[in-house]
């Protein structure tokens, strides 16, 4: 199951990576069209109810072909504790004690993490373990930007030839996932892991760069550094309904992130500057 901002995706897979079952292997709901809004402010409710009925269709799938489903995999948009299952919730190990370290973290396209739709009350949502009382099957909980690079190394995938990979997702929000010897891998300072919440550079007055994290636009709330200058991380830059809005800002009106690449195609040198 890939649960995005923008739809819930779910696949039925074998044991040789093949997807199979449903038109083109593939069950879908658009977030917006089916609830009447976008995966930032639909309820919890709502965006479990549309995991559950593709995964549903996917059991149903399961049975008129004869397979037996052994475990539900979720590819999450957003931070993630793996271990325990949790959306909503950034982990990360100190590097000296080994001591595990959890920090609520709301996503930012999708209403886990957030105590009723309040940023500002955190509360990590225990997605794997309402999936797993409602089918009665062991559910794993992933990113999406490792789970998608795992999926790819499969016997199916564009790096099955490898045991190391990465990928990078840019589509409502932005990510980067790496696979290292086979396992999710974050980098030795935990760099890799979330990094559209990563820190970028930005210049003072003075010329001057700072780095520091500013990942807090994208959490509802804009932040500016101590010299008071807007300060951004690389998802408040880039993604995608940010960069529409950068795009129509910076052209006047002319394009957005949709129509920029056509315009681009068809000659259009102000298009074309700003892909580059």
């Amino acid at each position: 199951v890939s649960v995005g901002g923008t739809k819930v995706a779910a696949g039925l897979v074998n044991g040789l990576g093949e997807v199979v079952g449903g038109e083109k292997g593939i069950f879908s709901s658009n977030i917006e069209e089916e609830v009447g809004k976008t995966g930032a402010v639909a309820t919890t409710d709502e965006v479990d109810g549309l995991i559950k009925k593709n995964i549903q269709k996917c059991l149903d799938a399961a049975k008129s072909e004869g397979y037996r489903v052994g475990k539900i995999g979720i590819a999450g948009l957003g931070p993630v504790d793996e271990e325990e299952g949790l959306v909503g919730c950034l982990v990360q190990f100190d590097k000296d004690t080994g001591d595990k370290k959890k920090i609520l973290f709301p996503s930012t396209n999708l209403p886990y993490g957030k105590n009723q739709g309040d940023f500002s009350k955190p509360e990590a949502y225990p997605l794997a373990e309402v999936m797993m009382k409602e089918f009665g099957l062991s559910v794993i909980l992933l990113n999406d930007a490792p789970a998608a690079v795992l999926g790819e190394m499969s016997s199916k995938g564009a790096l099955a030839k490898y045991e190391s990979g990465m990928c990078m997702i840019m589509g409502t929000g932005d990510n980067v996932g790496v696979v290292k010897d086979g396992k999710p891998y974050y980098g030795e300072n935990w760099e890799l892991r979330e990094l559209g919440h990563n820190l970028i550079p930005f210049r003072d007055a003075d010329g001057v760069y700072h780095y520091k994290y500013t990942g807090l636009e994208t959490r509802g709330a804009h932040y500016k550094d101590e010299a008071g200058n807007d300060a951004y991380d690389f998802e408040d830059r880039m993604g995608g309904n940010n960069l529409g809005k950068r795009l129509t800002e910076e052209s006047n009106g002319r394009f957005d992130h949709i129509t920029v690449t056509e315009l681009a195609k068809n000659g259009d040198t102000p298009a074309k500057m700003a892909i580059i």
